[in-house]
């Protein structure tokens, strides 16, 4: 048996969902909690990573508390070849699991295993408990690519991951959703690169229903949202689920809050303007981060204030119709003062616009997270928006289709 020094070594599970998001999230997460050195990866990009924390547990609990992505994290007892390892422990009530990687296991193998650990660590007289264990142990046989040999690993559980993140921002259950309400699992992964932290100051200039907000609430920010759309910030009109009809009193972007506790200050309300026009803030920073999901013209198209050119001509009549002093033409002033008309944002003003902002509106030091479409066969860093005023810090893709992409740009 060939044994490693496994001191302060630590076995992360991460979930096989979003691959290119792991090492920005954990990275960003390390920097919040101030975890220095951050560990590197393995150049495999493995979802098993092994990483050494000279914080020890205090740092790994850290960052399970807050990550998305990493599903459970192991302390190694033993890093070993092979199976013959041997261990003593008290007489506590254990349970033994065991996950393979790029094998596969049948049970009289899997149970071989059970019997040979429970015997080597003096634990035959233990008492056997599968759902409240107080010792839970895990075998890792953890398959490496080189040839084509698997390198067996065995490990303890000291901790688990907790749950409920995912289920529990569910959009199914969740009162008032759009056609383009980000997935809860993205948002708080949008929300963990820009580092939301307790006293933050948050803003999605492009908020919608607030999807994206609450993942930044959820981690005590404080949030605010601007959208251009009265029926969308006031929840009125049809309800974007099939066959639910008309909104209903219990669903806005307030009422979502309420839903998962989170509107007890954190959420400072929505702002209905329009975006583009930064001149309606106060030119200096005292935002933390911008997030964004911009309208790209798939599920929701882009608008902004401004006349269309058929408004012109409508314009142009009822300025002739002035003389009259007719009851239309008051009608039709009173609506164009009150309800402004808007144009098509065209798509490559609309990141221009997001990345001036960034630089008029946050801190310094403060990030800018936004989505950005790409065909991916025609991709390459060129076409990024870019802005001397600030660093590209990560670029995530998240394949839609086979030749459609979004990456989630980190400024």
């Amino acid at each position: 048996m060939d044994k490693t020094s496994c001191e302060n070594i630590f076995l992360f599970v991460f979930s096989q969902a979003h691959p290119q998001f792991r090492r920005a999230e954990f990275e960003s997460i390390c920097l919040l909690f101030g975890i220095q050195p951050v560990p590197n990866f393995t150049p495999d990009e493995s979802h098993y990573q092994l990483l050494h924390f000279d914080g020890g547990e205090a740092a790994v609990r850290c960052i399970l508390g807050r990550s998305v992505l990493i599903k459970s994290a192991f302390r190694i007892l033993i890093n070993a070849s092979s199976h013959e390892i041997p261990f003593n422990d008290s007489v506590q009530s254990w349970c033994l699991h065991v996950c393979s990687h790029l094998r596969k296991c049948d049970v009289v193998y899997t149970q071989s295993l059970i019997q040979r650990y429970g015997s080597s660590m003096g634990l035959t007289e233990a008492p056997i408990d599968l759902k409240n264990a107080h010792n839970i142990f895990t075998v890792f046989e953890i398959g490496i690519n080189y040839n084509n040999e698997v390198n067996q690993k065995s490990d303890r559980i000291v901790f688990t991951k907790f749950t409920g993140l995912k289920s529990k921002f569910a959009l199914m259950s969740r009162n008032y959703i759009g056609n383009s309400t980000m997935d809860p699992e993205l948002a708080f992964i949008q929300a963990n690169l820009v580092l939301a932290s307790p006293g933050s100051l948050l803003i999605d200039p492009f908020c919608g229903t607030g999807g994206i907000l609450l993942s930044a609430a959820y981690f005590c920010s404080h949030v605010l949202g601007v959208e251009i759309k009265w029926d969308v910030a006031k929840a009125k009109g049809k309800s974007s689920r099939v066959g639910e009809g008309l909104l209903g009193s219990d669903q806005s972007v307030k009422a979502n809050f309420s839903q998962y506790g989170l509107n007890d200050g954190r959420y400072l309300g929505v702002i209905l303007a329009d975006s583009s026009k930064h001149k309606m803030w106060r030119h200096f920073g005292f935002f933390d981060a911008i997030l964004a999901d911009p309208p790209y013209g798939i599920r929701e198209r882009g608008q902004k204030l401004g006349v269309i050119q058929w408004k012109r001509k409508v314009e142009t009549e009822i300025k002739q119709m002035e003389d009259k002093k007719c009851q239309e033409v008051n009608h039709q002033k009173q609506r164009h003062r009150n309800y402004p008309e808007k144009q098509q944002y065209q798509i490559s003003s609309v990141f221009l616009d997001l990345m001036d902002l960034g630089v008029r509106l946050l801190r310094i030091g403060g990030r800018l997270a936004f989505w950005f479409p790409v065909f991916r066969s025609e991709y390459s860093e060129k076409i990024l928006p870019r802005s001397d005023c600030l660093r590209l810090v990560y670029n995530c893709e998240q394949p839609l289709q086979k030749n459609t992409a979004r990456r989630l740009l980190v400024l």
